[in-house]
């Protein structure tokens, strides 16, 4: 019914919704004084809980606080095995600490949110009546460090004496070690094990003295440091591997990755897309964007310039720190001269004879909707061609011929959801249809552009679809949603011309031909045993759906067996049987039909 696609071959898109990333501080894992607890059952010394005690609650303290705080929940009936009780606060379970008949200890999990607290001994449950607050309140404090009047002061060793001389970026590797790029020499430090220590001397080598950013490979394989201007004048970027045996990155074996001898300065910025992997770097000198083409082996030049307010390109940029979002569709820039936060907002498609790929011209028998997150490439539908990005909503209907080309080296992110005719159609209302949206009658169609607050409502429905995951009732909510999209789509689309109720029952019966044909492929499908099905002459159910198609019958059935013969093959399926499955009951004619269809035959096409 819907499918979520992600192609991660290509170049970057970029971007026009991201979460910026920033230090706001840790989690407050401070829990609160709790009070002492006096257990009823231990007034008289007796250990044991009465035997038929009913299970009930009754209060509980604090009833508000933050993760790790303890609950001290009241109550009767509530034994003694910690494994048979179970307590949650807003739906997620709390850690049972202890139990004891009377009384339970209960610790809140991280994020557990504003909710009601529930009790469950074995299968019965109840609930408090009083609601937990959660707070969600963050603490800033001092990780380690104090201020120090010269560099003469720097010294290394645990976060209660280390100090650092004007740390200006930061960034922590896959084992959560922090690093620390320090002003004038630029020493990089690390944060490891409690401990802080040296781990780059810039004095040490030629490679890279003038250190200002790191970033580390999608795989963690190699840390890129950026350099504004080693010893000679120059500017680059430096690159240190993983060592997987000493299970540290190997500064022994740094490297210049990105040599700009003809650059003397301002490659202050290095930034690796979190879903790609691609490395980019900016010259703030001329706020020029480039990438690391893995086809020609070096950094190119984007063509991308970063902009000043007025729009225009800007000289001496010097960006101190470029950062993606987590979903990489937007990208910030940090500028130390012109004092703004840029925010990434261009194409960068690298088309090439070499690096482009194109899907096979195809169909569908049923709609499909798609919406890009992304420049992705150019679409064709019905032979003319379109140029996707972000907001873009194709609208495909059945039996559309339609292609997408793209380049391999380039990531872009689309949504597509395919929608049965017969689901479409239950959503039409005696004054709604949504056929019109699929039809060249819809000024909009086959694409149809959303920005702003309006591509907000398409992306919150479909990440609530991927977010929510209902235990019960999954069906239900997949159509609720998908009925949502549609009546967006038709809100959105629609320009005043209705389809007749003909041309419903057209679909409709062309939708149940489809289903039949699609779930008997190995039984008799001939125009007399369809015709009787649907309960229509043969002359009729043929002329409808080369009308609604532009499709013959026959060749649609024998296209459909073709697609199954194919898939059995691919399965070390026998050629025999995979044509019988299929409902070729003749092998000489399957023989001639698939090399016809396929341009070779069943042998070879299995062993390809």
């Amino acid at each position: 019914m819907k499918t979520i696609e992600y192609y991660s071959k290509l170049i970057l898109i970029c971007i026009s919704l991201l979460v910026p990333l920033c230090f706001a501080g840790c989690e407050e894992d401070i829990e609160e004084p709790q009070d002492e607890i006096e257990n009823p059952a231990d007034k008289d010394g007796d250990d044991e809980v009465e035997e038929g005690i009913p299970f009930s609650l009754g209060n509980y303290n604090p009833t508000s606080g933050n993760k790790g705080t303890v609950l001290n929940l009241y109550g009767t009936g509530f034994g003694k095995d910690v494994n048979n009780v179970k307590v949650t606060v807003n739906g997620t379970e709390a850690e049972v600490t202890e139990v004891d008949g009377y009384y339970i200890k209960a610790k809140v999990a991280k994020k557990s949110g504003t909710g009601q607290v529930k009790v469950r001994i074995g299968e019965e449950e109840l609930v408090y009546e009083t609601q937990f607050t959660y707070n969600f309140g963050t603490t800033v404090s001092t990780y380690f460090g104090a201020k120090i009047d010269n560099k003469s002061g720097m010294k290394y060793g645990d976060l209660h004496e280390a100090r650092l001389w004007k740390p200006v970026s930061i960034a922590f590797d896959k084992d959560n070690s922090l690093y620390i790029v320090q002003d004038e020499d630029r020493d990089i430090a690390m944060v490891k094990d409690g401990t802080v220590s040296q781990f780059l001397d810039a004095d040490k080598t030629d490679k890279c003295q003038q250190m200002f950013n790191i970033a580390f490979s999608k795989d963690n394989g190699y840390m890129y440091i950026s350099n504004d201007g080693n010893a000679s004048g120059n500017s680059n970027i430096v690159s240190i591997p993983w060592n997987e045996s000493a299970t540290k990155y190997d500064v022994d074996k740094l490297s210049i990755f990105w040599d700009r001898s003809n650059i003397t300065y301002y490659v202050t910025t290095v930034a690796v897309h979190p879903i790609t992997g691609e490395l980019f770097a900016i010259y703030g000198k001329n706020s020029k964007i480039f990438k690391y083409d893995p086809i020609e082996s070096k950094m190119v030049d984007t063509g991308s310039i970063l902009p000043n307010l007025e729009g225009n390109p800007v000289n001496g940029v010097k960006t101190r720190c470029m950062l993606f979002d987590k979903a990489g569709t937007t990208v910030y820039f940090s500028s130390q001269n012109c004092s703004v936060i840029y925010k990434g907002d261009y194409d960068c498609l690298f088309r090439t004879p070499q690096n482009e790929m194109k899907t096979e011209l195809h169909y569908h028998d049923f709609y499909e909707i798609v919406l890009y997150l992304g420049n992705a490439g150019i679409f064709t539908i019905n032979g003319q061609e379109y140029l996707m990005k972000r907001g873009d909503i194709v609208l495909i209907n059945m039996f559309d011929p339609h292609t997408l080309k793209y380049n391999k080296n380039t990531y872009y992110e689309r949504f597509s959801i395919s929608i049965d005719p017969n689901l479409l159609l239950s959503f039409n209302t005696e004054n709604s249809n949504l056929l019109d949206i699929f039809t060249t009658s819809n000024q909009h169609y086959p694409i149809f552009h959303v920005e702003g607050k309006c591509l907000d409502k398409y992306l919150h429905i479909l990440h609530e679809y991927m977010e929510q995951k209902p235990a019960h009732g999954q069906d239900m909510y997949e159509k609720a949603l998908l009925h949502q999209i549609a009546s967006y789509l038709y809100s959105d689309c629609f320009d005043g011309i209705y389809h007749n109720d003909k041309d419903s029952r057209h679909v409709a019966l062309v939708a149940s031909l489809v289903e039949y044909i699609n779930q008997h492929l190995a039984d008799d499908l001939s125009l007399e045993t369809l015709a009787q099905h649907v309960n229509y002459s043969e002359y009729y159910i043929c002329r409808i759906f080369k009308n609604i198609t532009n499709y013959t019958l026959t060749n649609y059935i024998i296209e459909k067996r073709i697609s199954q013969a194919k898939h059995y093959l691919k399965s070390n399926m026998p050629i025999t049987r995979a044509a019988e499955l299929s409902g070729f009951n003749n092998y000489s004619y399957f023989y001639k039909t698939f090399k016809k269809f396929t341009g070779t035959n069943p042998a070879e096409y299995k062993n390809k």
